[in-house]
């Protein structure tokens, strides 16, 4: 079995209805726990001319502007905070404080989404503004907040 490299752009990964970190290793994804999930159908995003799209069944559909939904996150890096215990698993390579940082639009291009996240997306609409942004853009990047402070466990 071939080992699974560090990354710092965690992936979710739904596993039993729960959103998992996972790193890619080839056509597979290896989740925290270290299970290979293969067969899944995952969805993509596309950032065209700097608006972030996301692929559903039926093509693909507009979450909003990258600049936006960076903004919406909190910056162009996003850095999660682990305990010691936290931090002793192998793949997980923080630094010595437990902080391990990421670029947002780096890790928001590599990302895919199973089913039921795209479904919730799909759901929203995107006319409807939440201030300066629409409520797609707002949901996306509340739900990717949530996905990252899970660690793995939401």
């Amino acid at each position: 079995m071939q080992e699974p490299t560090k990354c710092l752009s965690p992936t979710a990964l739904s596993q039993n209805d729960h959103f998992t970190a996972s790193l890619a290793v080839s056509d597979r994804t290896v989740n925290a726990f270290g299970l290979f999930a293969t067969g899944m159908k995952r969805y993509e995003t596309d950032v065209r001319d700097g608006v972030l799209f996301l692929e559903t069944d039926d093509g693909w559909i507009e979450i909003g502007s990258l600049d936006g939904i960076c903004e919406l996150i909190g910056g162009e890096t996003y850095v999660l905070e682990y305990d010691e215990q936290q931090r002793s698993v192998s793949w997980l390579d923080t630094d010595a404080e437990g902080k391990l940082s990421f670029d947002v639009r780096e890790t928001l291009r590599e990302m895919s989404y199973d089913k039921e996240f795209v479904a919730n997306i799909e759901s929203v609409d995107a006319d409807t503004m939440d201030g300066e942004y629409s409520m797609r853009a707002s949901v996306f990047a509340d739900l990717m907040i949530a996905i990252w402070e899970s660690k793995g466990d939401l």
